[in-house]
Parts: C-alpha cells; sequence; structure tokens
C-alpha cells in the first residue's frame, strides 16, 4: 500500500504516519500545496496512491479544497471513480457542517482525532487496503 499522510499538526502526522508505514510506503506533508504536487508527480510516475489521510484543517488551504483538485487531477488523468485513490479526511471537529463538505470534496470516509492504529486498520480493512 502506498499511502500519503498530510497534516499540519506535527504529532497526528507523525502518529498516522508511524501507523500506515506497517502496511506499505508512507510519506507525509504538512501542507496541501506539497501533497498535491506530490500526488501529481505520482500519477506522471505512474505509482498512484492507494490511500490519503488528509487533515480537514490546515492553514492557507484546507483539507476539502485539496480533495477537489485531487479529484480534478484524477480526472484529467481519467481515472474512473473505482480507481481513484481513497481518501480519509481526518479531523479534530466531528460537526455536521465538517462531515458534509468532506463528502462533497469527494472524500471515502472520515476519521476524528484522537484516532489508534486499531480504528485506523478498521478504516483500512473496510475499503480492503488490507
Amino acid at each position: 500500500m502506498y499511502t500519503l499522510v498530510v497534516d499540519d499538526e506535527v504529532v497526528s502526522r507523525k502518529k498516522m504516519q508511524v501507523i500506515l508505514k506497517k502496511y506499505g510506503d508512507c510519506i507525509a506533508f504538512n501542507n496541501g500545496a506539497d501533497a498535491i504536487e506530490e500526488f501529481r508527480k505520482s500519477l506522471k510516475m505512474k505509482n498512484h496512491f492507494d490511500l490519503i489521510a488528509l487533515d480537514v484543517s490546515m492553514p492557507n488551504m484546507d483539507g476539502p479544497d485539496v480533495l477537489k483538485v485531487i479529484r480534478s487531477i484524477e480526472e484529467n488523468y481519467k481515472i474512473p471513480p473505482n480507481k481513484r485513490t481513497i481518501v480519509i479526511m481526518v479531523t479534530a471537529d466531528s460537526n455536521q457542517k465538517t462531515v458534509v463538505s468532506s463528502i462533497k470534496a469527494g472524500c471515502n470516509d472520515y476519521l476524528v482525532k484522537p484516532f489508534n492504529k486499531d480504528i485506523v486498520r478498521e478504516k483500512l480493512k473496510k475499503f480492503n487496503l488490507i
């Protein structure tokens, strides 16, 4: 499994990265712009991400905005919906507005902080990633 973690909060980013490294290659960024660039690069090199764990609230570009760009890139590459990267939004705020904006942006699921390895593993199983 090839995973991208995007979170401006160091502790959450590192924690998610440590959990996901057990299942394959995992890289992490602290902002959306760098993550989008890495996503583009991965598609050009035919090394598509299987999973993106994407923080909802980040400075400059929030998670739903990053996700909209990622989904647009996938459309430009003509990746069919059933082959697109699984995106799990990670949030400390589980209110309805946050969840709805994430779903509208095209996420597959969401995860509420604080999370642990068991919760993450269940999400991975849900999408047949492990």
